[in-house]
C-alpha cells in the first residue's frame, strides 16, 4: 500500500469516528497531479458540531515536524474551534506496542513557542512542553 493511499484510508478511518461523534465533517479533496488542497494549506478534516469544530491534521505512524506543529499552532481560530493532530500508528510501531491503541489524539494550543530561536531541533515529542500541546487521549 502505498504512503498516499495509507494517508487517505486514515482520513477516511478519522472522519468516521468524527462522524460517530456527531460532528458534520468535510474532508479535503485530493489535488491530482498539484498534490492534496488541505484546509488552509494544513489540515486534512474540517469538522462542525453546532456548539463546537476541530481542524484536524492527519499523520501516519510519527508525528509531524516542528515547522508543521509551528503552522497549526500560529493558525488563528475561533476558541471553540481545537486544532488536532491525529496520529495513526500501524500494529508494528512501538507506540502501538506500548498503548496498544492505534490513534494518538493531540490537541495544538496557541500558547507562546520559542522553538524558532532555539538552533537544536528537538522533536514534536519533546514539544509538549515547549508548544502547549495537549495530549487529549492516548
Amino acid at each position: 500500500m502505498s504512503s498516499k493511499s495509507k494517508g487517505s484510508k486514515n482520513e477516511r478511518e478519522y472522519k468516521k469516528i468524527l462522524e460517530s461523534q456527531g460532528y458534520s465533517v468535510e474532508k479535503t479533496r485530493s489535488g491530482g497531479k498539484f498534490g492534496a488542497k488541505d484546509f488552509f494549506n494544513r489540515f486534512d478534516l474540517f469538522a462542525l458540531r453546532k456548539e463546537d469544530g476541530q481542524l484536524v491534521q492527519v499523520k501516519t505512524n510519527q508525528l509531524p515536524g516542528i515547522p508543521v506543529v509551528e503552522g497549526i499552532r500560529e493558525f488563528v481560530c475561533p476558541s471553540n474551534i481545537k486544532k488536532i493532530l491525529a496520529v495513526r500508528y500501524d500494529r508494528g510501531t512501538p507506540f502501538y506496542k506500548k498503548y496498544k491503541k492505534h490513534w494518538r489524539i493531540i490537541e495544538v494550543s496557541n500558547d507562546v513557542c520559542n522553538t524558532k530561536k532555539q538552533k537544536d531541533k528537538r522533536k514534536v515529542r519533546r514539544m509538549s512542553r515547549i508548544c502547549g500541546l495537549a495530549y487529549i487521549r492516548n
